[in-house]
């Protein structure tokens, strides 16, 4: 019996998942294995790490999501990121196509390939294709799986962004795409940086990962409060916060929202062993435990 490899696995659950017909290119919108990738983060980083002093941090482990925490960090200095994710798309999306993006193109590029629209021009799809000849072998199989299949399904213009959740650039949120001078910044950072990934369950990550001065999980803990036992998540940020936290470290626990206030979360106020700020996001707020 021949042994398939993950990678194999992935490209095969891909393609039973959004190839099969054009009927299922709909679906994936979950949190699963083989969720689609956002394509841009929606959450206010510029606001939210504008107001955290990166001088003496130098390692972080990030959800990987769209990736945006992950070049929003580097951009700030961030020698380390290690990465975990419930869904193995992020992987192909944000370290396969993203990053090579920003190491291979200039910023004008950049933003064209990241567009607005899956009906891609010429330029679009040269842009595209050139992206994809330049990934790590790792990556390119996969990609050139899904897109044959797209085009058994009769695409005549297959896109890699078919398999995000959304599709269009959100500058205002990153600062490694304010400007041109700020890429320029991250593609240079990207080259001493170490980014790293891990198809894990936030609830894993005490057994899997070490200690970091810097933790971003995103909004999971409101994503996991329509199902999860309160008990289970009270006990898990405390597990993070222990296990995975450096010492005068920060953890951003918890974001939320412009319909959601943190002020009167259960889980913010129940905590009572560490020191906790709230960050104003233009509308959002995100939760931060400290470590002193």
């Amino acid at each position: 019996m021949i042994e398939v490899t993950q990678r194999e696995k992935d490209i095969e659950e891909v393609i039973k998942k959004y190839c099969s017909s054009r009927s299922l290119k709909a679906i994936g919108y979950d949190y699963s294995e083989y969720g689609r990738s956002y394509h841009f983060t929606n959450e206010h980083l510029i606001e939210l790490y504008n107001q955290i002093d990166f001088t003496n941090y130098h390692t972080a482990l990030s959800v990987l999501s769209s990736g945006d925490h992950v070049f929003n960090m580097i951009y700030n200095g961030m020698e380390q990121v290690d990465t975990f994710d419930s869904s193995r798309l992020t992987e192909y999306y944000a370290l396969g196509i993203k990053k090579t993006a920003i190491e291979q193109l200039n910023y004008q590029e950049f933003l064209t390939l990241f567009s607005n629209s899956l009906l891609r021009n010429d330029n679009e799809l040269a842009l595209e294709k050139y992206v994809l000849s330049c990934t790590p072998k790792e990556y390119k199989f996969f990609w050139g799986s899904f897109l044959e299949a797209q085009r058994n399904l009769g695409e005549e213009n297959p896109t890699i962004f078919t398999l995000c959740r959304d599709v269009g650039i959100i500058r205002g949120n990153n600062l490694y795409i304010q400007r041109e001078k700020d890429y320029n910044k991250l593609k240079e950072n990207l080259k001493h940086a170490e980014i790293t990934y891990t198809n894990a369950d936030i609830r894993d990550l005490p057994e899997l990962f070490s200690s970091y001065d810097i933790i971003a999980l995103s909004n999971i803990i409101s994503v996991l409060d329509s199902y999860v036992e309160p008990g289970i998540i009270h006990n898990m940020i405390k597990s993070i916060y222990e296990s995975n936290l450096n010492k005068y470290g920060q953890m951003i626990y918890d974001y939320k929202f412009k319909e959601d206030v943190i002020i009167d979360d259960e889980y913010f106020n129940a905590i009572n062993y560490a020191p906790k700020l709230i960050r104003k996001l233009n509308g959002d707020e995100a939760a931060i435990l400290r470590k002193r």
